[in-house]
């Protein structure tokens, strides 16, 4: 601003300038008219010269200049002394008619008029009042100092609109982050953002020495309301969900929809006690009904928790075994579960063991063991139940603990459990031959009450070795069959027309309530082994033993006992009137051959009875 003060100044300076230099002019036209009529009147050059000296001062100076040369001609005065006043040789070699000059910091103006009727001009020399002395006297100067004030103030105004421009980009891009790092639907943390987080986390761990977990938790029946309630609603719920796992953590730590409905929760600093108590502050939070438009929702959720570095030692890797440990749960049927690698099919030796099951039928790895089940009241054995034994190459033999899991998660438990319909059936048939007219119980799995063709493989399999329906007995368990109900009931109904017989494994542990267990085309319930092994000891058990054994008979189904390790046992679901008894008090699984030898000993078999066994409690 001060410089365009300067410029202002300058430019009001240079108008006064222009006023004396106007005034001089009108001097200078009046005088030169006059020495005209003076010099017409008498022709004489002194007389002019006589009338110049009488206006010669120290500020201005007036001269004649012959018009045909360039010889001055002096008035009657000291000229040289005006030399020194006043620029003299400067002015006479210009050839404008007028003008101004700067000697010494002094600004001096001239006029120069042709005097009428005469060979003479007129020159006025005038010191004016005004002096050029700051560094905008020139158009130059002012030139580049008014480029200067311009470029001032376009750079100022390049910094205003850089300023909004800038700030509009920032609020744009961090849009844009924020937008790759959410999501569109909850607008919680993608799974982009939470890696950076737990990587942070993890690092921060192996610096400090303490735990990160990481829990991992999936909706469950949530395709249920989406194909029931429409996705709109879905939608609304996994908002809803949002909202609340929000309100239930700390700000320090992390919620991120991690696709679907299913959500990761990051505890930066956290043990396994803090994340169980994290998990049950959610499950109890989700437990409350979802009012959602003109819907009330009742949810449940499964979870799963990985900790570093128990676990892993990665962010990618902890996600991975955080994400086993949900789906264990919910195969499970249990709302928490932590990660356990000898139930991760993705782990280094169960991948490797995967592979291996894959071809175990193909080379006649797998066998079955036969475990026999007991008359009590006869002494005979009525049947034997078929269990699988994978004879490993390497690994020796494998229990179906270990490979049934692994069977199912990879969805190769059909194949297994028609491979061992197909050898059971053969090797009773064998039996029979034999004149052992006993029968043989196998295991069906969930995903098998799940495939409508089952009934006809197995009639496939009976005709193909001429074995009657009756002497094969299908065992499934309660969790099974709850895991859907209906279908289950429709497939057990079609094998229960088929003549085949039916077994509830395990009983007592699952969830069957009595109404539906009255549907089922059920002949046989069989009592889990962990109620019949404690149950001299523990009052509670033998109260859900004798319980189980008078609901089965007034619903008017067999009942085996499963566990039996001794005598007293026996004697004890002798006198409770139990029907059939299995366990290692009369054998182990054992494999064909052994059970051949054993149907044909002296102590027991199809043909003879353990009645002696039970004299001594009698």
């Amino acid at each position: 601003m001060l410089t365009f003060g300067l410029i202002a100044y300058e430019i009001a300076h240079d108008s006064a300038i222009e006023k004396e230099k106007h005034l001089l002019k009108g001097i200078v036209k009046v005088e030169s008219s006059y020495l005209a009529s003076h010099f017409k009147r008498t022709p004489s050059l002194d007389n002019l010269q006589t009338y110049l000296s009488n206006g010669v001062n120290s500020d201005h100076l007036s001269l004649l200049l012959n018009n045909n040369g360039p010889l001055l001609i002096p008035a009657l005065m000291d000229i040289e002394n005006h030399h020194q006043t006043f620029p003299l040789k400067k002015i006479l070699t210009e050839k404008t008619p007028d003008g101004q000059v700067s000697i010494d910091g002094k600004l001096y103006l001239w006029v120069k008029l042709p005097i009428s009727g005469s060979p003479y001009d007129l020159i006025h020399i005038f010191r004016s009042s005004y002096q050029i002395s700051t560094p905008f006297s020139s158009l130059a100067a002012r030139l580049v100092a008014v480029g200067i004030f311009i470029l001032w103030v376009a750079v100022w105004v390049a910094l205003i609109i850089s300023t909004a421009v800038t700030r509009r980009l920032k609020a744009q891009n961090d849009a844009l982050e924020h937008q790759a790092l959410h999501d569109s639907l909850t607008d919680l943390p993608n799974r982009t953002l939470l890696h950076n987080r737990l990587e942070y986390a993890i690092k921060s761990a192996k610096r400090d020495k303490h735990q990160v977990a990481l829990i991992m938790m999936d909706l469950d029946r949530f395709k249920e309301i989406n194909d029931t309630l429409g996705h709109h609603i879905g939608d609304l719920l996994l908002q809803q969900v949002g909202i609340r796992l929000t309100k239930n953590l700390k700000k320090t730590d992390t919620i991120s929809r991690f696709g679907g409905d299913e959500f990761a929760i990051l505890l930066p600093k956290a043990e396994l006690s803090h994340a169980r108590l994290v998990a049950n502050r959610i499950i109890k939070a989700l437990h409350a009904p979802f009012q959602l438009e003109d819907s009330s929702i009742e949810i449940d959720a499964s979870f799963g928790v990985a900790l570093y570095p128990q676990h892993a030692n990665d962010c990618t890797t902890l996600i991975l075994r955080a994400d086993v440990a949900m789906h264990l749960a919910k195969s499970t049927d249990n709302e928490f579960a932590i990660y356990d690698q000898d139930k991760d099919p993705h782990s280094l030796a169960r991948l490797t063991l995967t592979g291996d099951l894959r071809h175990a039928t193909e080379h006649n790895e797998m066998v079955l063991y036969y475990q026999p089940k007991v008359d009590i009241k006869t002494g005979f054995i009525l049947g034997v139940e078929a269990l699988m034994r994978w004879q490993h190459p390497q690994l020796g033999q494998i229990k179906p603990d270990e490979f049934i899991p692994l069977a199912e998660q990879t969805g190769m438990i059909k194949s297994l459990t028609l491979w061992s319909l197909r050898a059971a059936v053969k090797q009773c048939a064998l039996l029979h031959q034999a004149n052992y007219p006993i029968t043989v119980s196998v295991n069906l799995s969930a995903s098998i009450l799940q495939d409508l063709q089952v009934p006809s493989q197995v009639m496939a399999i009976l005709n193909r070795h001429n074995l009657p329906p009756r002497y094969l007995e299908l065992e499934i368990t309660e969790t099974t069959i709850m895991k859907d109900p209906q279908q289950a009931l429709d497939i057990l109904t079609r094998l229960n027309h088929l003549g085949v017989r039916l077994s509830i494994d395990d009983f007592g542990t699952g969830y069957t309530c009595l109404s539906y267990l009255k549907q089922l085309p059920v002949d046989e319930i069989k009592i889990d082994k962990s109620f019949v092994v404690n149950m001299l000891n523990d009052e509670n058990d033998a109260m859900i033993v004798r319980s189980i054994v008078d609901l089965a008979h007034n619903m008017g189904h067999k009942v085996t006992a499963e566990g039996v390790e001794t005598l007293a046992i026996l004697a004890s679901l002798k006198e409770q009137q139990c029907d059939k008894a299995q366990g290692f008090y009369f054998s182990p699984p054992i494999p064909y051959d052994e059970l051949e030898q054993l149907l044909a000993s002296s102590m027991y078999g199809a043909t003879k009875n353990i009645a002696t066994m039970l004299r001594p409690v009698n």
